[in-house]
């Protein structure tokens, strides 16, 4: 698994460049949206370079496959999820942080 890791964050950090994040003053819901947004392309674009791995031969058994898609997924959820987890960060990271604080600011993900 470690021989792939540059791969990944290379492929992922690229990908970063084609998604849009929006920043700024941005409803909570709405940040949550684009954070998924940002996981599925991600996720797919995975799901895509595996199936070339495979057909390539690079990757040659199920559980090399889950391996790297587990990896990939990981980076991915990571990438994706960072504006936000930033974004509550300011709210209540560190000192700032009260169970209200945090509590307002997740009910906002909710519908």
């Amino acid at each position: 698994m470690k021989r792939y890791a540059p791969a990944l964050v290379a492929m992922i950090g690229g990908l970063l460049l084609l998604i849009p994040i929006g920043g700024g003053d941005v409803r909570p819901a709405d940040s949550v949206a684009s954070a998924f947004d940002a996981y599925e392309t991600l996720w797919r674009t995975a799901q895509g370079s595996l199936a070339d791995r495979l057909e390539s031969g690079e990757i040659t058994s199920e559980s090399a496959a889950s391996d790297w898609f587990g990896e990939a997924n990981k980076q991915a959820r990571a990438v994706a999820f960072k504006p936000l987890l930033e974004a509550e960060y300011a709210v209540f990271g560190e000192e700032k942080w009260t169970a209200k604080k945090q509590a307002e600011t997740i009910r906002g993900y909710a519908r």
